[in-house]
Order: structure tokens, then sequence, then C-alpha cells
């Protein structure tokens, strides 16, 4: 929802206001009765002081609000998500693993995860691919998780602590904003988003 361009939110707009669209191909409108569930990642309020999403469509699609939390945020669910991913690369590889090293989970739970469940899969199945005996070791799972992001604690946890957090970063890399994005485990737009956000 968050990527939507301006001429499809107003499109959008119209329907929702109207009960009203028109298919493609056709000259007639057609009046519907839609449930509207909608998904994002992008913080919709910043957007719109952004000037990237109309305020109205805003008021219009947030009758009611569910927080989905982030990879990072589940605590030991990072382990059962890590376990299924294995069995599935098990199966498409024939392989044979039986499961992870501590210092592997160890990672794991530390680890920021920018890219959520996508990024586990993908990591899970590399290292399934390449381990070299029954179990996976923090040597498989890439240099993502060995990075001082995964490690020093330094990754972003919760709103209380985030602020702190991102001072810490900067003043550790002397202000590199790319750097500290990768010391924070996050991607420079999601630093820059909470830069703006707490007037940093």
């Amino acid at each position: 929802m968050g990527n939507l361009s301006y001429d499809v939110q107003v499109q959008l707009l119209r329907a929702l206001q109207e009960r009203r669209i028109r298919p493609v191909g056709s000259t007639q409108e057609i009046e519907v009765d839609i449930r509207l569930v909608c998904a994002t990642n992008e913080n919709l309020p910043l957007a719109i002081e952004r000037g990237e999403f109309r305020e109205d469509l805003y008021h219009r699609i947030n009758e009611f609000t569910l927080r989905m939390p982030a990879l990072h945020e589940r605590g030991r669910d990072i382990l059962l998500f890590a376990d299924f991913f294995l069995q599935q690369a098990n199966e498409e590889l024939e392989r044979h693993i039986m499961g992870f090293e501590p210092k592997a989970v160890e990672a794991m739970m530390n680890y920021n995860w920018p890219g959520n469940l996508r990024e586990m899969k993908n990591l899970v199945r590399r290292a399934t691919l390449l381990a070299q005996d029954d179990i996976i070791r923090l040597a498989d799972l890439g240099p993502s998780l060995q990075t001082p992001a995964a490690t020093t604690g330094l990754q972003l946890h919760n709103e209380d602590s985030e602020k702190q957090r991102i001072l810490q970063a900067l003043e550790a890399t002397g202000g590199n904003k790319s750097k500290a994005a990768q010391l924070l485990g996050v991607d420079r737009k999601t630093l820059y988003n909470k830069l703006k956000l707490y007037g940093l």
C-alpha cells in the first residue's frame, strides 16, 4: 500500500468512496461491495508528511490496524522459523542437516533481520547447501550474521531504545550514515526515516 503511485491512490480513493469501478477495457462502471485488507512496511504518517501518500486515503483505509512485529522482535519464534526453513531446505536440496550449533542459534537470535522472513529463508537454504556436516555452523550462515550488527547489540529492538542506539552507531562511525546503517543492521532508507522521525 505504501508504494502506490499518486495516480493509483486517487483511483483507489474514488473507488472506495463511490463504490464503483470501471473494469479495464469497459466503458461502463459497475458497483462493488468489497472489504479491503491492506499491508505495508512503510511508515504511512511519515509518508503523508513527505507528501508521498494521501492523507484522505490513509484515513479511509485506517479503520482497524494490526501491527505485525518484525522478525527480530519475535523472540524464540525466530528458532521456530529457522527450523521450518531448514526442514524445507532439506527436502528441496535432499540434505539431512539436523539443526544449528549453539553459536549459530545465538547469532540468529541477536541478528536484526532487516529482510525479515525472506532473508531468513534464503540464508538457511544457502547454509543447508554449504554445510560440511550434519549441523549448520555459524560460518555457514555467511558474513551478515558475523558482522558487528549481529553481535554488538546496537541493532534496533524497540522504540524506547532506538534513538540511543542510533546515536551510538553514528558516534562509532564518525557520523557516517551508511556505515551506521550497516552497524545497526538496517538499510539506509530505514535509518534516514528514523533520523527524521527523531529529529536527529
